[in-house]
């Protein structure tokens, strides 16, 4: 790092709130400054502030101050101009060798049962039956109406009014036709899709690229052909979309980056050997991917409202009412469609969640056969940490966004959270955390009582 010495001066500001917003602002950047001093910098244009800074984050500091109105000006003092390099004492590529050259050979195959397979094997069966029972609806309506349309046209002979009759061939049509319309749709609607992920690129990342090489060598599962960042305290596991990475083992990781900052190696390790455990067995792989692919189109098509949803829904308050009364019963179907398709996705959740909870359990094996139950704990109590310091910080940010500033680094602005917790609070919440049993027949995992315990009773960390 190079740092360098210099006063910071501020130019008047007239603006009573501004100034507010610049002093919150330079004493969350300057937090060793006092009060005092903080505000005399504020109010008096002739004063200063001597710092010692990056040399690197003088540009950056002052066009922030700039921004806030302050005419930001920064002077380094007397042989101060030509920044000396500091010695950190850190070897970067010593770390990363000493990181990689820890993973030694594969592990040892985590076993799977006859019963786990086959039961994976049926729940399939039984998720890729649901659509078809869907679609089994939707061909019985469309025979229904075609039926009616041919066969009852003596209608208009047998009932003596003639509106009487229009309405009981017409009528039936309409209804029919916009019933199969609608439950058509949901096969066929784009969706609104925003996805928050950032790729990372192999040639810019080639460390992270091999770190998790290396994780996935060791459990026998396949390479990430991409890997993604996230702003949550997560990581997952998934085939690349797309029904080619079926047949192709295409697998993409995604890890949230105030995972990564908040979790120490050993602990990140374990929370990725987890993910790519649920790959490491070929056929769970695709089971799952099955079970997964269904039940979250149903919960797409159910809870999400696609394009189609959105224009219906706007057009019916903007057209005239005569025209609106069709839109509105055009709404009304697709509620029920919805509900329809509500009654099925929870037969699928009902299905596949236990199922769901013991791939949770194999893939805990694997995490486990790579780093041992105590780091499986840890890391298990990391996570609850990380998320409780998510929320704590995300309340930060509304704030912060009310006083008109932002946090320049939000992973770490988490990972400061979960170390400003005080240990009584943390000690209590852990207790609370690690000791829950609530079990609920739709969780997809299991509760966190519960997988320590199976990680304790299957440990075998390698030697």
């Amino acid at each position: 790092e190079q740092r360098i010495k210099g006063r910071l001066a501020l130019g008047a500001i007239d603006d009573e709130a501004g100034k507010e917003r610049l002093f919150g602002f330079l004493q969350q950047t300057l937090p060793k400054a006092s009060t005092e001093k903080l505000e005399t910098l504020i109010l008096n244009p002739k004063a200063s502030l001597v710092l010692t800074i990056r040399k690197d984050r003088v540009p950056q500091l002052l066009q922030k101050l700039n921004n806030l109105g302050a005419k930001a000006r920064f002077s380094p003092l007397d042989g101060q101009s030509k920044a000396k390099p500091s010695v950190t004492g850190v070897n970067i590529d010593r770390v990363k060798t000493v990181v990689l050259g820890g993973f030694q050979e594969k592990i040892e195959d985590v076993s799977i049962s006859f019963f786990y397979r086959a039961g994976l094997a049926v729940t399939a069966f039984i998720m890729l039956l649901l659509p078809v029972i869907y679609l089994s609806m939707i061909a019985g309506i469309g025979y229904l109406l075609v039926f009616h349309t041919l066969e009852n046209v003596d209608l208009f002979d047998r009932i003596g009014s003639g509106k009487a009759a229009l309405m009981a061939y017409v009528g039936p049509i309409i209804i029919g036709s916009l019933m199969l319309l609608f439950m058509v749709k949901p096969l066929f609607a784009r969706r609104r899709f925003q996805d928050n992920s950032h790729p990372l690129d192999s040639r810019k990342e080639p460390f992270l690229y091999a770190y998790v090489n290396k994780v996935a060598e060791m459990l026998g599962a396949p390479m990430p052909s991409k890997i993604y960042a996230v702003m949550e305290v997560n990581a997952y596991a998934a085939l690349k979309p797309g029904m080619k990475s079926f047949f192709t083992n295409e697998l993409e990781l995604t890890i949230g980056l105030p995972l990564a900052a908040g979790a120490n190696l050993h602990q990140l390790t374990e929370i990725i050997g987890h993910e790519l455990g649920h790959f490491a067995q070929t056929a769970g792989m695709r089971f799952s991917f099955i079970i997964r692919r269904v039940n979250g189109w149903f919960a797409r098509v159910v809870y999400e409202k696609d394009n189609w949803d959105m224009r219906i829904k706007r057009w019916s308050s903007e057209w005239d009412i005569r025209l609106s009364i069709f839109l509105y019963l055009a709404r009304f179907f697709i509620w029920l469609t919805r509900r329809i398709l509500w009654a099925l996705m929870w037969v699928g959740e009902a299905v596949s969640c236990f199922m769901m909870r013991q791939m949770e359990y194999d893939a805990d094996r694997h995490g486990l056969a790579l780093i041992g139950a105590d780091v499986f704990q840890s890391s298990s109590e990391r996570l609850g940490i990380l998320s409780w310091a998510h929320n704590w910080a995300s309340n930060d940010l509304g704030s912060a966004w009310k006083e008109g500033r932002l946090v320049d680094n939000y992973p770490a602005l988490i990972r400061s959270r979960a170390n400003q917790i005080p240990p009584k609070e943390k000690e209590e919440f852990l207790r609370s955390y690690l000791n829950e049993t609530d079990k609920k027949i739709f969780d997809t995992h299991p509760c966190t009582a519960d997988r320590i315990a199976h990680a304790r009773k299957h440990d075998k960390p390698p030697k």
